[in-house]
């Protein structure tokens, strides 16, 4: 009987997982009609992580699903953005002319750019 339990057990367990698996939200984003084939190919990376492929899959709405990984792929994009600018930041701070009027006027715009930024990863 524990053999029988165990069996049905183990089978479940691979079933979810072929549920949940790269393959199956592949497949399933292949039948999204509103993607791009870059859009789709830039989806697969979200795929990586299995806590991703089970909010994906479990979605059942298609417009909700669509929805989720363009706003997940937005804010992929948005945290890049931020990082890069946060590294010009620091560059420009070490520069020997960081206390002229040149430097200020890039800090203020990069500046603008992080509030642009911020904004925008937001109003998704």
């Amino acid at each position: 009987m524990f053999a029988l339990l165990l069996g049905k057990e183990l089978n479940e367990n691979k079933k979810r997982e072929e549920d949940y698996s790269v393959q199956n939200c592949i497949d399933i984003v292949d039948t999204i009609e509103e993607l791009t084939d870059e859009q789709k190919t830039d989806c697969n990376e979200l795929f990586q992580s299995e806590m991703n492929r089970q909010i994906f899959v479990g979605t059942k709405n298609p417009k909700v699903r669509l929805i989720w990984l363009k706003k997940k792929k937005n804010l992929r994009v948005a945290d890049l953005a931020l990082s890069m600018v946060a590294i010009v930041l620091l560059v420009l701070e070490h520069l020997p002319w960081s206390n002229n009027s040149i430097s200020q006027r890039i800090h203020l715009m990069v500046h603008d750019l992080i509030c642009a930024l911020f904004c925008a990863s937001n109003n998704l």
